[in-house]
């Protein structure tokens, strides 16, 4: 073909294309998207365009492979008098399922053609949504077989693009399953730890939560205290000047010790604490001992009850210690905690006892 010839044409090619264009304008403007024929020749016309185009990209020197290119899938049902329902996906015969056919009387309802005076109760769409699903709404087995006819038409890379995507959607999700679970399980631990902290308080007014006068909530038992950055639902005292009073006492005594600018400790884990007070226990049995303290010396000056810290790493589970720079009666000073959920204090022991 010559240059002229290509030419003219590309120009018939696009005067077709020009009166696809208004035939699609005149199905948007004359017919009301309700009616039935409005969807089947709307997507007609615009084949034909996407067709048109396709030529006129040819005839331009564009160089397309139009192998399965805009492929219809047709499901169809072939309807057998026995008592069958084979289901065909593009001629492709996919599963048989048992149909329901009767002998029509008046005024029974039937969904295929009457044939020597039988029919079908059931739909073609029944049998072609059973390939997909079951009758609880879960993913049919049947669905496999459907796949494997579109895999063949579906170019390798995408298909092993496509697995590569399903597995970190999978890893995804159970990420999010597990982070779901992790969550719940930490948020009990803290709830069970501010609950020890409140039981084992010996003044009353340390049994309930307390707010300081800004709405924080504050946890202690006299020897250690929380402040909360995002309050639980704990009972709180009614009497609110004389609790906001004691909270706000607290509260001042945590923000002084966050001042503190000694070195900072990463603490032994809840689950070593544990273990630690257990051992120290038995041998206090052992030795028929009534000490309830268990020391844990985080410093060579500086001594803890692992008691009590094993309830605050559980309200505070990423909390780093603080100690105070000052060496003078170092058991006096707090040790500050600092967590992403909050803040608190404890107070050391005395070394000069016999523990």
């Amino acid at each position: 073909m010559n240059k002229q010839d290509k030419q003219n044409e590309l120009e018939v090619a696009n005067n077709y294309l020009a009166k696809l264009h208004k035939l699609r304008d005149f199905i948007w403007s004359y017919f009301d998207k309700t009616d039935e024929i409005y969807n089947p020749l709307l997507r007609l016309t615009e084949e034909a365009i996407a067709d048109k185009i396709d030529d006129i990209a040819i005839l331009r020197g564009c160089k397309l492979v139009k192998t399965n290119k805009r492929k219809k899938y047709v499901f169809e049902v072939g309807r057998e008098r026995i008592g069958g329902a084979d289901v065909y996906l593009n001629g492709e015969k996919i599963w048989t399922f048992i149909d329901e056919v009767i002998k029509v009387d008046k005024g029974d309802k039937v969904f295929t053609d009457i044939v020597k005076g039988v029919g079908s109760r059931i739909p073609d769409a029944a049998f072609i949504k059973a390939l997909f699903f079951t009758p609880s709404g879960e993913l049919s087995d049947l669905s496999d077989k459907v796949r494997e006819i579109f895999d063949r038409d579906i170019p390798r890379e995408i298909l092993d693009e496509q697995k590569r995507n399903t597995q970190k959607n999978k890893e995804k999700a159970l990420f999010k399953e597990n982070n779901k679970t992790t969550t719940k399980k930490v948020q009990n631990q803290i709830l069970a730890g501010v609950l020890k902290i409140l039981r084992s308080a010996k003044r009353e007014i340390y049994n309930k939560a307390l707010r300081t006068e800004d709405g924080a909530q504050i946890i202690t038992d006299g020897v250690r205290a929380v402040k909360l950055y995002s309050p639980l639902d704990l009972p709180t005292f009614a009497d609110g000047y004389e609790a906001e009073s004691y909270a706000n006492s607290i509260d001042e005594i945590i923000k002084n010790a966050s001042h503190n600018s000694g070195i900072t400790i990463m603490p032994k884990s809840v689950q070593e604490l544990r273990k630690l007070i257990s051992e120290q226990k038995l041998l206090y049995k052992e030795k028929n001992d009534k000490s309830q303290i268990v020391p844990l010396d985080i410093t060579p000056d500086i001594r803890l009850d692992a008691c009590k810290l094993v309830d605050l790493l559980r309200v505070l589970p990423d909390a780093v210690l603080i100690v105070s720079s000052n060496k003078i009666d170092t058991w006096r000073r707090p040790v500050y905690l600092k967590a992403e959920n909050g803040c608190g204090i404890i107070l050391p022991v005395y070394k000069g006892n016999n523990l």
